[in-house]
């Protein structure tokens, strides 16, 4: 009995690793599955590239490409994979940002396609845009997948880089170039903004700018504050922005329109914009030297503002390559707020520096 047990535990011993061994080289003769999350391989389908389409129910670049990419199913070689931004389930979004991640890359704006370790974001139209991506994705299927065949042993590494040649480049938004009106305005902006930041502090300081009417800052206080508001409805809510010109929705949409990926831009300039409102009415209550703390610190904020408004614009114009005419309003308050408190903001300095005999300044 023991000799009949050894004989059929030497077989098994012999019989496994040799069937193990016919296996390998029976399945090196086959296409191996392609790992997620760039390619698929099925019994049905075979092999495909798996195109990630980020999208938000609000963006109308996005509402032109819906049609073009649910197509793309049918072409049998690509499988389609759409990630919400901004339902309810973050799920969808949170694998975006990952997936952006993964290549370097993040969800600057929607929409935004990832495939074959590629990022591109924005659509314009099927003709321009769609000929480029289906072009790059072509490209990908014959250099990884052998024109839809499977990967023999051993998958090629995906694309990092992909030259659609001689098709239209894919753009990154759906805006236009440095000719449309949004991107003239907002360079004008810009330049005002940067001319601002520098410009009124130094003529403050030099006692150049005489004091700014207070209704005035008022005034501009609660215009900011509405502006801010209407863009933390629209960041928080995921709501069409109603936009002159530009691409409001693809700004606000975008991951910069959250400070650290966290806090709303909006509710940075509401806080902003009620500092200012509070500050004036310490201002006008206060005893003087609060008074004159309170006129510094709205010129310091001021200058900090036009500083924050400044980066803002050129990510817009630089990174999203797309306007939000909000932004660009709140930006020319914050402009409006720093021309009339540094004046005040200088002289209150000055009192507070050098106060007159017989007035004390709290230490």
């Amino acid at each position: 009995m023991r000799v009949a047990v050894l004989a059929g535990a030497l077989v098994a011993v012999l019989i496994v690793p040799a069937s193990a061994v016919f296996a390998a080289a029976d399945d090196s003769s086959q296409p191996t599955a392609v790992d997620e999350p760039w390619f698929s391989m099925s019994e049905e389908s075979g092999a495909r590239v798996v195109l990630w389409f980020a999208y938000s129910s609000t963006c109308p670049h996005c509402q032109e490409a819906a049609p073009w990419v649910a197509g793309l199913d049918d072409l049998g070689w690509v499988e389609t994979r759409w990630l919400q931004m901004n339902g309810e389930d973050q799920a969808p979004a949170q694998l975006a940002v990952n997936l952006a991640a993964s290549i370097g890359g993040e969800i600057a704006g929607v929409p935004t396609f990832m495939y074959c370790g590629r990022l591109d974001v924005g659509f314009d139209t099927i003709e321009t845009t769609g000929a480029a991506l289906l072009h790059n994705l072509e490209i990908c299927r014959d250099a990884v997948l052998g024109s839809g065949a499977g990967v023999p042993g051993g998958a090629v590494a995906p694309i990092a880089d992909v030259n659609p040649g001689s098709d239209p480049a894919i753009p990154s938004s759906g805006t236009g170039g440095i000719d449309s009106v949004a991107d003239v305005l907002a360079v004008l902006v810009l330049s005002v903004l940067v001319v601002s930041l520098i410009a009124a502090p130094l003529l403050a300081w030099s006692d150049r700018i005489r004091r700014g009417p207070l209704s005035v800052v008022f005034l501009l206080g609660v215009i900011g504050s509405a502006i801010a508001g209407y863009l933390f409805h629209v960041e928080t809510t995921g709501a069409a922005a109603v936009c002159p010109v530009g691409d409001c929705d693809l700004v606000q949409q975008s991951s910069y329109a959250r400070l650290f990926g966290v806090i709303p831009v909006g509710l940075i300039g509401l806080i902003g914009f009620g500092v200012v409102l509070t500050a004036l009415v310490v201002v006008l209550l206060a005893r003087p030297v609060i008074a004159d703390w309170c006129r510094v610190a709205l010129g310091v904020g001021a200058v900090a503002g036009v500083a924050f408004s400044t980066y803002l614009t050129c990510v817009e114009l630089f990174v999203i390559h797309a306007v939000c005419a909000w932004c660009l309003g709140s930006a020319v308050v914050a402009i409006g707020v720093l021309w009339t408190t540094s004046g005040p903001a200088a002289a209150a300095w000055h009192r507070l520096r050098y106060p007159e005999p017989g007035v004390s300044v709290p230490a």
